[in-house]
């Protein structure tokens, strides 16, 4: 039997084998995505997304970055956490901050499918206060723009850590706190691993 895709109402034309077609709707691009600024409530198919962030201001301007490589980034805890987008190689992630219940969340999103995330890791690393020493560092998954915040959180996908602690070890009296992110391609990775020891993809 084929069936057609759920997003059909939304543009979506694709008629698979049922297998196939769940599959197909992770990755379908007129599947729906909540906005990842946690600001905007807004739930939007997932190729107008970029257009959503950038018509209504959920996004800072946005950053250029390269994979395997630190950038050191700086934010404010009383700022409206809005994301930061971050483009390497033309692939779109966003760097997420949430406050919730006397805690502090950091994490970093793919604009992308659960599928093509796995492909992706990333290192947050803090800086002591008012010092260029690391005070702590976490390596984490990078999430897929389909799940949603509470979730993510709610299943400690994301770095976690207590308000209080941020504002006496970390953050400056005005809020401000430094730390760098390194995002990584795994995928390409195990590539450059492979033609260096001589393997190809064929033997794979």
């Amino acid at each position: 039997m084929q069936f057609k895709c759920e997003n059909l109402t939304r543009g979506c034309q694709e008629t698979k084998e049922k297998e196939d077609m769940i599959f197909h709707q992770t990755e379908c691009v007129c599947r729906l995505v909540k906005c990842p600024y946690l600001g905007c409530k807004s739930e939007v198919p997932f190729y107008e997304l970029l257009e959503h962030m950038k018509r209504n201001y959920c996004t800072y301007t946005t950053q250029k970055a390269t994979f395997g490589k630190k950038v050191k980034e700086y934010h404010e805890l009383e700022s409206p956490l809005i994301p930061e987008r971050v483009e390497i190689e033309n692939t779109t992630f966003f760097i997420i901050v949430k406050e919730k219940d006397g805690a502090f969340y950091h994490w970093i999103q793919l604009y992308g499918s659960p599928q093509e995330a796995k492909n992706f890791s990333c290192t947050l690393e803090y800086f002591q206060k008012e010092s260029e020493k690391i005070a702590f560092s976490q390596t984490l998954e990078v999430i897929s723009i389909d799940e949603t915040a509470d979730s993510i959180i709610e299943n400690g996908k994301c770095l976690g850590a207590s308000i209080k602690y941020f504002s006496s070890k970390i953050a400056n009296g005005y809020g401000r706190f430094d730390y760098n992110y390194e995002i990584r391609n795994l995928k390409e990775e195990v590539k450059d691993e492979n033609v260096e020891s001589g393997v190809s993809d064929v033997n794979e």
